[in-house]
This record gives C-alpha cells, sequence and structure tokens, in this order.
C-alpha cells in the first residue's frame, strides 16, 4: 500500500492538529505498533504550529500481532525519491541549478530552481525538517 500525503504549510495557532494511520484487523481493532507515542499508528504527522514545523513519526507493526508492516515517509527535499534526504540529493539541486538536469524541483515554488532550493535539501540532509510539502 502505498499513498501521498500533502499538507498545508498554514499554521493553526489555537491548537496543533495530528494525522495518523492505523491498520484495523477483520475485529475492527487496530494492529498494534511500535510507535514511541504509544499510539497504534504506523505513521503520526503532527502539523505544524506557530512555533514548530511538520513532525513525523513511523512505526512498525509489533512483534506478536501477526503482521509484517513498516512505514517510510518521502519528503519533497528527497528529490531522488529515497526514504531520507542525502548528499545525493543535494547534487541533484546543483545540478538543476546549473542546468545540467531538467529544473523539476523548485521547492519554494518561486518558479526557478536556484541556490534557495538548494539550501532547502541541504537543511533537510543536516536534520532540520523539510518545510515543503
Amino acid at each position: 500500500m502505498s499513498f501521498q500525503f500533502d499538507s498545508t504549510s498554514n499554521v493553526d495557532a489555537v491548537a496543533p492538529d495530528t494525522f495518523t494511520l492505523a491498520i484495523l484487523d477483520n475485529t475492527l481493532t487496530e494492529i498494534p505498533a511500535t510507535n514511541p507515542n504509544g499510539l497504534n499508528a504506523f505513521l503520526e504527522m503532527n502539523l505544524p504550529t506557530m512555533a514548530s514545523g511538520t513532525q513525523v513519526t513511523t512505526s512498525g507493526a509489533a512483534s506478536g500481532s501477526g503482521v509484517a508492516a513498516t512505514a517510510t515517509v518521502v519528503t519533497a527535499c528527497d528529490v531522488g525519491g529515497s526514504p531520507v534526504a542525502g548528499v545525493a540529493d543535494v547534487q541533484r539541486m546543483i545540478n538543476e541549478t546549473l542546468g545540467t538536469s531538467s529544473p523539476a524541483n523548485d521547492l519554494n515554488s518561486d518558479g526557478v530552481v536556484n541556490v534557495v532550493d538548494i539550501q532547502i535539501v541541504m537543511n533537510a540532509v543536516l536534520g532540520q525538517g523539510c518545510p515543503v510539502s
């Protein structure tokens, strides 16, 4: 199973929102997951508030659940489509900026792939998150 989840960058100043994905068994009971927050959710996405960016938690099926499942999140900063932004993604953005590759990843939607887009990916590689949905 795969799906794409797009979220807005509009923040809710009053209360944070959370999107969770759980899988139900044939009795409509959530399959136990290894989510560190105690939820039986394979995917938990805390949407931004005024002081934070989007936070994503993924987990697998708990042992003894009889299910083999894991969740992988790919963000827009993973321009190569891998589960984690890395040096290859930075190089791809440099190539797009220099014109040696097609400009396919205008991450800040300003109409051009440039050094700002490279910086967005570099920040993701350095663990500062990906502010792009």
